[in-house]
């Protein structure tokens, strides 16, 4: 995928991501909203410890404590 809109390619995988999770409003394991999103699974893990870090959204440990 080439870029969206000039944007990095981290960016345009975090806006796929918040697309996906807006759907519902519900919570999710990060494989779900990869294969929403058609994103790696382990780069998006890496996107959203940023959305974290950056108070946009809010995360917990799963059931296998990843």
């Amino acid at each position: 995928m080439g870029p969206m809109f000039g944007l990095s390619q981290g960016v345009g995988y975090a806006v796929k991501a918040m697309a996906c999770l807006s759907e519902d409003g519900e919570a999710h394991f990060v494989r779900e909203v990869a294969e929403c999103a058609q994103v790696p699974p382990a780069y998006l893990t890496k996107v959203f410890k940023k959305l974290v870090d950056a108070g946009i959204l809010t995360s917990k440990r799963g059931w296998a404590g990843s």
